[in-house]
């Protein structure tokens, strides 16, 4: 097997956070690394920094696509060519400079912003041309996305019949963490009966025109996945759950605030009742921050599972829990 020659963008840092100034930007510097197989004459060798911003409407078959930051670096621009010694690594400095203002990476099931290193190096005629590709991400600090909406615990009376409270330990979390949602109540009528309380981890996206970031061109939410835990009161009418929140490893549209994609998660907290023979619900919010675990995201995106409905009330009076249907995968629009 014969050799390859080896192409690669080597950075000191991929991973950049941004803060509540937007005038402060970024540096980093890095080198392209460059090691032929053979003795090769190359006539070009240039490097690409892209910032690029990718959407579809509901009614778009395919993606639009704007390229909104863009710089380049020519290393090597000659007709006759240069000719580079087999399995001598060659060093190309590069230093870029971000303005703190671009809007931070994300990517949706029907958008995307990615920054994205591309090089290239033209070879003659008897080689075939060399390229690579590595991407940086630009994330904001959770300070900067959380506000006083994202409060870790609740408590509240329902129609003077029933007083809850609901706790998370945090609300900032990552995919494939587990946590307690802790559950108590305390029924106040002998007509109250609390059944169940369920959890729905939601994912909200909302697309902004590139032309005007006032106008909403595609909005939605999903759940992403559910738990749920029986009620049950002692003779004192107290009652106290835990529910095991999971946070989906597969998620891969992590919190968000800018200009074009607007990324949001909340725990969407239901509490069925039973009142004199009646079913009523209490709906309760817990705003929750998704940031990811590890430095960098793959290129994939997930697929999301979907969520079956809580159970119905007849499926809540009978002794046995409810069984969900199988879940199924739903393939991604591209």
């Amino acid at each position: 097997m014969s050799r390859k020659s080896q192409v690669d963008i080597v950075l000191e840092e991929d991973t950049f956070y941004k803060g509540f100034d937007s005038s402060l930007g970024f540096t980093t510097q890095g080198y392209l690394c460059f090691t032929p197989a053979s003795n090769i004459k190359v006539k070009r060798i240039y490097l690409k920094f892209e910032g690029k911003h990718t959407v579809s409407t509901v009614t778009d078959f395919r993606r639009n696509e704007e390229i909104f930051f863009q710089r380049e670096w020519n290393f090597l621009n000659s007709e006759r060519g240069q000719t580079f010694t087999s399995g001598k690594t060659v060093k190309l400095d590069f230093t870029l400079t971000l303005p703190g203002d671009l809007p931070e990476t994300v990517k949706a099931e029907y958008g995307s912003i990615q920054y994205k290193f591309k090089a290239y190096i033209d070879t003659s005629i008897m080689y075939s041309n060399l390229k690579t590709e590595r991407q940086i991400y630009l994330r904001r600090h959770t300070s900067a996305l959380l506000s006083e909406r994202y409060i870790t615990e609740t408590a509240d009376v329902w129609r003077e019949a029933v007083s809850y409270y609901l706790c998370i330990p945090t609300a900032e979390v990552a995919p494939g963490d587990e946590f307690p949602l802790k559950f108590q109540h305390r029924v106040l009528s002998d007509m109250i009966r609390v059944l169940l309380t369920s959890c729905i981890l939601k994912e909200r996206v909302v697309y902004y025109s590139p032309n005007d970031p006032s106008i909403i061109i595609r909005e939605y939410e999903k759940p992403l996945d559910a738990a749920f835990t029986w009620c049950q009161e002692d003779h004192m009418g107290e009652g106290e759950r835990i529910i095991n929140v999971k946070i989906p490893s597969m998620i891969k549209a992590f919190d968000s605030r800018n200009k074009c994609i607007e990324v949001t998660h909340r725990l969407h907290v239901r509490v069925d009742i039973d009142w004199n023979g009646k079913l009523e619900n209490v709906h309760i919010d817990l705003p929750v921050v998704v940031v990811p675990q590890v430095q960098g995201v793959t290129e994939e995106l997930p697929d999301y599972n979907a969520v079956p409905s809580p159970p119905s009330y007849e499926e809540l009076l009978t002794p046995h829990p409810p069984t969900f249907e199988s879940i199924q995968s739903h393939p991604i629009m591209t």
